[in-house]
């Protein structure tokens, strides 16, 4: 990893990806416990994730259908792209200790943590994400996905469409 550590640095520091860094821990400021080891690295956009994978643009305008491509990283990437547009704070993901699930995206809210869940299809349902909410308690977490919105508790489902109105 240390030989391509200056060149991801030069992509992420251009602009061309987004590194998010992995926490064990969710807590404030989320940025003293990321891990700088363990990270992700998404391109900075769709269009740059669709280039590298060939993926046509008839494809990209051809509905929902788009988001299931890649396994969601598709969804995943524009999810990010919005929120990275959206804000200036440290993004983040959440990994449990043994790795069995994953929290795409962290944020700092008003009111503490805000875990993002991103689902590339219509379904609710997210074992990790629900066991997430229970042990740490947020203040509001938002699940996105092909659904339509809608509150339940401290939890809001917002279309992927609207990501970017949060």
């Amino acid at each position: 990893m240390k030989d391509f550590a200056p060149a991801i640095e030069r992509l992420v520091r251009s602009g061309l990806l987004l590194r998010v860094n992995r926490v064990r821990r969710p807590g404030i400021p989320l940025k003293s416990y990321a891990e700088p080891g363990a990270f992700k690295l998404y391109p900075a956009d769709v269009g740059l994730l669709s280039a590298m994978y060939g993926i046509s643009s008839k494809v990209l305008t051809d509905g929902n259908a788009v988001f299931h491509a890649l396994n969601g990283a598709l969804a995943e990437t524009f999810v990010l792209q919005e929120l990275n547009a959206m804000t200036d704070c440290d993004i983040c993901y959440y990994s449990n200790d043994d790795s069995t699930f994953e929290i795409p995206f962290l944020l700092e809210g008003e009111d503490g943590i805000v875990p993002v869940e991103v689902k590339a299809d219509e379904s609710q349902r997210s074992r990790g994400f629900r066991n997430f909410c229970e042990k740490y308690r947020p203040q509001l977490a938002l699940r996105t996905s092909l659904s339509d919105y809608r509150e339940q508790d401290r939890m809001k489902s917002i279309p992927l469409y609207a990501i970017g109105t949060i």
